[in-house]
């Protein structure tokens, strides 16, 4: 991933940032040259397992990614993947699964991860109990995790430039859900979807929010969301 201003790059990398052989995830300023890895383990090492699916805020302070490792954090010991979001002002790495408010989980975390441009939610896929990986959301600033519960996930997901809204294709047959991702943490929590529209193979979410193009049955449209 790269921020807005193209300046940060997250990038997955084997080379001397991985001395343990196992692919880590570096912080390339593009500015200034300097590169720095994110997945720096407690004890000062590389993560002690392969790490996978940067995503970047587009202000390039926070970092999403996944990974099995067991040195990142202090309290994620069991060897599964869970999801992680390293704050470039500290310098720090914490696990947003692991250990949620809301209760730990059971099974491990699945790409595509991504993170709101504004850096505010990171959506996953988790597999637990349940037949097929079930569409997750978790919230950076309070920390819970909540179950989407729309069905599978079969497209890829896309947030709006300020992460207020979030498009995605669910179920089977699939429909094109656009949400709002912050409805799902109220108090209660409202569940907010937006605009649903079926048959559209592909989609694009515009930058505010209020748009959406497709594909429909091999023709192209958009509409004009509220």
């Amino acid at each position: 991933g790269v921020s807005a201003d193209g300046r940060y790059a997250a990038l997955v990398s084997l080379g001397d940032d991985a001395e343990n052989g196992r692919l880590q995830i570096v912080l390339a300023d593009t500015i200034s040259g300097e590169r720095k890895r994110v997945t720096t383990g407690i004890d000062g090492l590389p993560a002690s397992a392969n790490c996978a699916a940067a995503s970047i805020s587009a202000d390039g302070r926070w970092v999403a990614y996944l990974s099995a490792a067991t040195n990142l954090v202090a309290d994620d010991t069991d060897g599964t993947a869970d999801v992680f979001i390293y704050d470039r002002q500290t310098g720090l790495n914490r696990s947003l699964t692991a250990n949620p408010p809301s209760g730990p989980l059971t099974g491990y975390a699945l790409d595509p991860l991504a993170l709101s441009p504004d850096g505010r939610f990171v959506f996953f896929l988790w597999k637990g109990t349940e037949t097929t990986p079930e569409p997750y959301l978790a919230e950076l600033a309070g920390g819970q995790v909540v179950r989407l519960g729309l069905g599978p996930l079969t497209g890829y997901p896309r947030f709006c430039a300020d992460g207020s809204r979030m498009a995605a294709v669910f179920g089977t047959p699939g429909s094109t859900l656009v949400i709002e991702p912050a409805s799902w943490f109220g108090s209660p929590p409202t569940h907010h979807v937006v605009a649903s529209f079926t048959n559209h193979s592909y989609f694009a979410l515009s930058g505010g929010g209020n748009r959406i193009a497709f594909l429909a049955a091999g023709a192209p449209g958009a509409s004009t969301l509220r």
